[in-house]
């Protein structure tokens, strides 16, 4: 399975990344994870390397391009990639939605 985590605070990255590698302790699935800080880098990543991912955590709140209008692009180049959002902001919880998160 290959995962992308689109965070930019590197304590939340580390905690996600963590949490991976501890299901893959658990199960026999083998993950493949990339880490992006920003929302830029992985589109650029699913865009030009053709690199597909099976799973994305996508934050939210991030610098220049947020979470959610790198979703519509993500969605525009895969739609069947699974999308979770990082989020503590109630406001955009539905916009979520609109993306099939």
């Amino acid at each position: 399975m290959h995962i992308a985590i689109c965070e930019d605070e590197t304590v939340q990255q580390e905690e996600l990344y963590n949490l991976l590698q501890a299901y893959q302790s658990f199960f026999p699935t083998p993950l493949a994870i990339e880490v992006f800080s920003n929302a830029e880098d992985l589109i650029e990543v699913c865009h030009y390397s053709g690199n597909r991912f099976d799973l994305i955590f996508l934050d939210i709140a991030l610098p220049k391009l947020n979470g959610i209008e790198a979703a519509k692009i993500i969605r525009q180049m895969d739609a069947e990639v699974e999308l979770v959002f990082l989020t503590s902001m109630l406001d955009y919880s539905l916009e979520g939605y609109h993306v099939k998160a």
